[in-house]
C-alpha cells in the first residue's frame, strides 16, 4: 500500500496594512462609524476627524471620543523621554480632543443617554489633556448643556432605555471632572434607587466609587447606596476583586457600615484571595480597618502570608495602606515587619511620600517591642533620607506623626531636624495639639537637654514658645502682645528656689525659647486668683490674662513642662490652687484623658497634695471617674489612658486621700486592664506595677499576667519587696 505524505502547511503573517479592511474610504455613515471604532492609532483617528468632521452626527462624535482614551493611554507609558518629546506626543491628542469637544457641543440636542454617557466618561479619562483639568469654560459649558438635556421632561431620556453601564459612565466622568451638579446627581440617585435591576456588579462598584468622590449627601444618595448594597449582595457570585475593593473604598470613605455587605465581601474575598493583586490586598485590609470590621482570623492570616510572598510587588503607597489596615485590625505579623524592614534597609534609593512613610513607621510603633525587630533603625534612616527633601511641603499632622514615630523608635535620623525646621516655617497651620505632640516627641528624643544646641532645635523651641504663649493668652490686647514680644527679645529674669535661699536676691539668667514660656506661664498663674477670692478683692489690672477653656491644654503643658528644657522650678502653691479650682468647676465637661492630665499636673508635687482645693478636685474627679468607668462599655474605654490614670490615683491613695473610693477605682482599672495587658509596652507594665506598690493595692491576676509577659519579652519587673522604694 502506498502511503501518501502531506507537506505541513505553514501560515505566513502578512503586514498589518494588507489585512486592514478599512484602508478604503468610507462610503456611508455606517462605514464611517466602523472606521472610527476600528482606529488603532491617534493619527488615524485624527485624519478621520479632520477629513469627515462635517459628516459627523452625535453617534460618530461619541464613538470618536470613546476611542481616544484607549489610544492615548498607551502613549503615556513611554518612559525616558525628554519633556519636549512628551509635549510633542500630547499635541495631537490635545488638538483632537478640542475639536471633538466643539463637535459634541453642536450635537448635544441630538444626543441620547448613551452618547452623553460616552462623552462624559471620555472627558473624565482625558482630564489631563484639558485646560485646568476639566474646569475650563468650554468643558463646563458642554457639561451644562448635557445636564440640561438629561433633566428635560423629568429625565425621560434616562428611563427610555438607559442601562446601568451608561449611568455608571455618567457618574464616573462627573466624579473625575469634579462636576458635582447636585440636582443631576440626585436624579441619577433616584434612578439607581428605582431601577437597581439594570446594574451589574462592575457598574455597582463604579457608581459607589463615583458617589463617594462627588461627596453625595442627602436622602436620595443614602437610598441609592442602600440599593447598591442590596443589589451587590444579590450579585455576590459575580463580584471580582476589583469590584469588592471599589465597594469597600466607597464605604470606608463615606463611613457607611453595612454588616450584610461586609460579611458577603469578606467571605468572597477569602474564596478569591489568590486572584487579588498586591494593591487590592492593601485596599481590602485598609478599608476593613477603617470601618473597624474585623474579619475571620483565617482571612487575615492568609493576607499576611500572601503579602510576605509578594512583598516586592507592592508600591510604597500600597505598602503603607497594607500596614495601616493591619495595624488597625491588630493583625500585624512580626515576620512581615521584619521582611519589610530588611528589604527597605537594603534599598539604595527608596521612593515614597511622607504620608506613606508615616504609615509604615506607625506600624512598627503600634506593635509592642517592634522596635527590637532587626534592621528597623536602618529602615527608618533610609526612609528619612527618602523624604528629607520633601519636608518643606508636608501637612502639619504628617509632621507630627513622623516625629512621633521617630521619637518612639528612638531613631535620631537627620530627617528629624528637617521636620523641626518644617514645623518652624509653617507655624500658621500648626494647632495646639500639633505643638504639644511635637514637644513630647522632642522630649523623648532628648532635645530638652541643655547640651543640645542645634540651630533647628533652638529655632523650633522659640517658635513653640511664641505659639503656645499666644494660645494661652487668647485674644489679648495689642499692648499685651507687644509686651510678650518684648519679653521674648529681652533676657528674662528668673531665679531658682535654691539661688533665692543662698543670695536673698534675684540674679539675672539668660533665657531661651525653652524656658521663656514656662517662666511667663507660671508667672501668669501666680497672678491669678480663684474666682471666689477674686470677687472679694478689688480687681487690679493684669499684664497677662490666661485663657483656659476647659483647662486641659494648660494642664498638659504643666505636666510636660520638662519638654521645654531641664531644671524647671516646681509649681508654686498659687498655680496649683488655681488649676485645682478651675479643674473642679469644669470637671463635668472633661474626658478621662483630660482628667488624667490635670491630676498628674496637680499631684506632681507631693507637698501640695494636702491642700483643700486639691482635695475638692480629687473628690470631684473621683465621682466623675466612677461614673465614666462604670457607665462605659469595657471595649470603649481607652486603655492607655487607664494606665496613665493609675499614677495620680496611686499618689492620692498613698497620701491618705480618696480612701475607699480610690481603692475601688484602682481595682476597677485593674479589672478592665486584664483584657489589654497583652498590648502594653514595657514602660506601661512598669507603670502598672509601680502604681500597685505606691498605693498598696494589688491585683494578683494582673500582676501574674504582667510577670509572664515580662518573662516572654525578656525584661524584669520589680518584686513586691522592692516596691517600698516607690512609696
Amino acid at each position: 500500500m502506498q502511503i501518501r505524505s502531506y507537506r505541513l502547511m505553514t501560515y505566513t503573517q502578512k503586514p498589518l496594512q494588507k489585512h486592514d479592511p478599512y484602508r478604503t474610504p468610507p462610503k456611508n455613515y455606517v462605514q464611517l462609524l466602523q472606521h472610527i471604532t476600528r482606529a488603532r492609532k491617534v493619527d488615524k483617528l485624527n485624519s478621520l476627524v479632520r477629513q469627515y468632521h462635517l459628516k459627523f452626527d452625535a453617534v460618530h462624535v461619541a464613538a470618536a471620543m470613546s476611542v481616544l482614551p484607549k489610544l492615548y493611554e498607551p502613549m503615556q507609558s513611554a518612559k525616558g523621554l525628554r519633556p519636549s518629546k512628551i509635549r510633542e506626543k500630547r499635541e495631537v491628542p490635545q488638538r483632537l480632543l478640542e475639536q471633538l469637544q466643539r463637535l459634541a457641543n453642536e450635537q448635544v440636542p441630538r444626543m441620547f443617554a448613551r452618547e452623553m454617557a460616552s462623552v462624559t466618561w471620555s472627558l473624565g479619562r482625558l482630564r489631563n489633556l484639558l485646560p485646568q483639568h476639566g474646569r475650563d469654560t468650554a468643558t463646563r459649558e458642554l457639561l451644562n448643556s448635557m445636564v440640561k438635556r438629561i433633566s428635560k421632561d423629568n429625565s425621560r431620556l434616562l428611563y427610555q432605555g438607559a442601562t446601568g453601564a451608561e449611568i455608571a459612565k455618567l457618574l464616573h466622568g462627573m466624579a473625575r471632572l469634579g462636576y458635582g451638579n447636585n440636582a443631576t446627581v440626585n436624579r441619577l440617585c433616584r434612578f439607581i434607587r428605582n431601577q437597581p435591576g439594570r446594574f451589574h456588579a462592575k457598574e455597582l462598584a463604579a457608581v459607589a466609587w463615583a458617589l463617594e468622590r462627588l461627596k453625595c449627601k442627602g436622602a436620595d444618595a443614602a437610598a441609592a447606596l442602600d440599593a447598591i448594597s442590596s443589589k451587590a449582595v444579590e450579585l455576590r457570585l459575580y463580584m471580582r476583586p476589583a469590584h469588592m475593593c471599589s465597594l469597600l473604598t466607597a464605604a470606608a470613605r463615606m463611613h457607611r457600615r453595612d454588616e450584610q455587605l461586609l460579611s458577603v465581601i469578606t467571605e468572597e474575598a477569602q474564596e478569591q484571595l489568590d486572584s487579588f493583586k498586591p494593591g487590592q490586598l492593601a485596599v481590602l485590609v485598609w478599608a476593613l480597618g477603617r470601618l473597624q470590621c474585623t474579619p475571620k482570623a483565617e482571612l487575615l492570616a492568609a493576607v499576611n502570608s500572601r503579602s510576605k510572598a509578594r512583598l516586592e510587588q507592592f508600591s510604597s503607597k500600597e505598602l503603607g495602606m497594607l500596614l495601616k489596615g493591619l495595624s488597625q485590625l491588630n493583625s500585624l505579623d512580626k515576620q512581615l515587619l521584619a521582611d519589610i524592614a530588611a528589604g527597605l534597609s537594603k534599598e539604595e534609593a527608596v521612593a515614597l511620600s511622607c504620608r506613606d512613610a508615616a504609615r509604615i513607621l506607625a506600624a512598627y510603633v503600634k506593635v509592642p517591642d517592634a522596635g527590637t525587630v532587626r534592621d528597623v533603625d536602618g529602615m527608618a534612616r533610609r526612609i528619612g533620607a527618602a523624604i528629607h527633601r520633601k519636608t518643606h511641603s508636608v501637612k502639619p499632622y504628617i509632621i507630627a506623626n513622623l516625629l512621633l514615630c521617630y521619637s518612639k523608635l528612638g531613631c535620631h535620623a537627620p530627617v528629624v531636624f528637617g521636620l523641626l525646621m518644617a514645623a518652624t516655617e509653617d507655624t500658621a497651620n500648626l494647632t495646639i495639639s500639633h505643638w504639644l505632640s511635637l514637644l513630647q516627641s522632642c522630649k523623648r528624643l532628648g532635645f530638652a537637654d541643655a547640651a543640645v544646641s542645634d540651630s533647628a532645635v533652638v529655632d523650633f523651641y522659640q517658635a513653640a514658645d511664641k505659639a503656645l504663649q499666644q494660645h494661652l493668652l487668647g485674644a489679648a490686647a495689642p499692648a499685651t502682645v507687644a509686651a510678650v514680644q518684648a519679653a521674648d527679645v529681652a533676657p528674662a529674669q528668673s531665679l531658682s528656689d535654691a539661688e533665692k535661699g543662698a543670695t536673698g536676691q534675684q540674679q539675672p539668667r539668660k533665657s531661651s525659647g525653652r524656658d521663656g514660656l514656662w517662666q511667663r506661664l507660671t508667672g501668669s498663674l501666680q497672678q491669678q486668683k480663684p474666682q471666689d477670692q477674686a470677687a472679694e478683692e478689688p480687681r487690679q489690672p493684669k499684664q497677662h490674662t490666661l485663657h483656659f477653656g476647659p483647662a486641659v491644654e494648660v494642664a498638659l503643658l504643666l505636666n510636660e513642662r520638662a519638654a521645654l528644657g531641664p531644671g524647671r522650678p516646681a509649681l508654686s502653691q498659687n498655680s496649683v490652687v488655681y488649676l485645682a479650682d478651675v479643674g473642679a468647676k469644669t470637671m463635668p465637661d472633661m474626658t478621662l484623658r483630660q482628667i488624667m492630665m490635670l491630676l498628674t499636673a496637680v499631684l506632681s508635687a507631693d507637698r501640695y497634695a494636702t491642700l483643700e482645693e486639691v482635695r475638692q478636685l480629687l473628690v470631684a474627679a473621683g465621682k466623675k471617674l466612677q461614673a465614666e468607668l462604670q457607665g462605659q462599655e469595657e471595649s470603649q474605654v481607652p486603655w492607655p489612658v487607664l494606665v496613665a490614670l493609675t499614677r495620680p490615683l496611686s499618689r492620692a491613695i498613698s497620701k491618705g486621700m480618696l480612701a475607699k473610693q480610690g481603692v475601688h477605682l484602682m481595682q476597677t482599672v485593674y479589672e478592665q486592664m486584664m483584657d489589654h495587658v497583652d498590648q502594653c509596652t514595657e514602660k506601661q507594665l512598669q507603670a502598672l506595677c509601680d502604681s500597685m506598690g505606691i498605693a498598696d493595692v494589688y491585683h494578683d491576676a494582673l500582676l501574674a499576667r504582667a510577670e509572664a509577659i515580662a518573662s516572654e519579652r525578656g525584661f524584669r519587673l520589680p518584686k513586691p519587696n522592692e516596691w517600698q522604694a516607690f512609696r
